[in-house]
C-alpha cells in the first residue's frame, strides 16, 4: 500500500479484470469497510477524483500480486 494509506482491511475493495490482470479501487470513506466485490468491467469501477489516501487505485497481475498502487489527489 502507498505511504499514507491505511491497512488493506480498512478499505472497501472493488476489482475488475482488464485483460492483462486486474485493476481496483479501494475506498475507506464508506460503510462497506472490509468488503470486496468483482465488477464485470473496469468501466464501471467507482470514479473518485480526490480523497487522498481514503481512495487507493491499484493494478495487479493475473495472480493478483500488486504491481502498483497510488492514492488519489486532494481537492
Amino acid at each position: 500500500m502507498p505511504v499514507g494509506a491505511n491497512a488493506l482491511e480498512n478499505y472497501n475493495r472493488v476489482y475488475a479484470r482488464n485483460g492483462a490482470g486486474w485493476v481496483g479501487v479501494f475506498n475507506s470513506a464508506n460503510d462497506d469497510i472490509g468488503n470486496a466485490e468483482i465488477m464485470d468491467s473496469e468501466n464501471i469501477l467507482p470514479g473518485i477524483m480526490d480523497g487522498g489516501c481514503t481512495v487507493v487505485n491499484v493494478k495487479l497481475d493475473e495472480n493478483q500480486n500488486f504491481l502498483s498502487a497510488f492514492c488519489n489527489g486532494e481537492a
